[in-house]
């Protein structure tokens, strides 16, 4: 039988690290958290407003309320991993985030140079924390 060479790295959330049992060969895990997926509710503004206007508060309340509700389950369960993870020995390591923000500059700036329309939402995203 041969032996599985130990990984150097890979890019996954803790809980698909945890389900494709990745921590058996990737021992350590740079917390990085570059990337984020947000889930979304999209309809047209023309079915918004083919919408029973009594209906309407109560949906984006509720679509509000789900949004607020899936953040906090998709962190409740990244976290749970993140604990099974270093009970089965794998090193999580917090990185420099500032580092990544400045390596990455030039290309925003270049991005906005290309699109400058895109600036106010770049702002946006900007303004957030993790």
């Amino acid at each position: 039988m041969n032996a599985v060479p130990a990984s150097d790295g890979l890019e996954h959330d803790p809980p698909t690290i945890l389900a494709s049992k990745f921590y058996e060969t990737a021992k350590f895990y740079t917390l990085t958290q570059h990337n984020f997926s947000p889930l979304a509710t999209y309809f047209s503004d023309s079915t918004f407003k083919r919408m029973d206007p009594k209906l309407r508060d109560s949906f984006l309340a509720v679509a509000d309320k789900a949004a607020v509700d899936t953040r906090a389950h998709g962190l409740a369960v990244e976290q749970e991993a993140m604990e099974v993870l270093k009970q089965r020995g794998v090193s999580i390591i917090t990185c420099d985030q500032e580092a990544f923000r400045k390596r990455v500059m030039p290309q925003t700036e270049a991005f906005l140079k290309a699109h400058p329309e895109a600036k106010p939402m770049v702002d946006l995203i900007q303004s957030t924390s993790a």
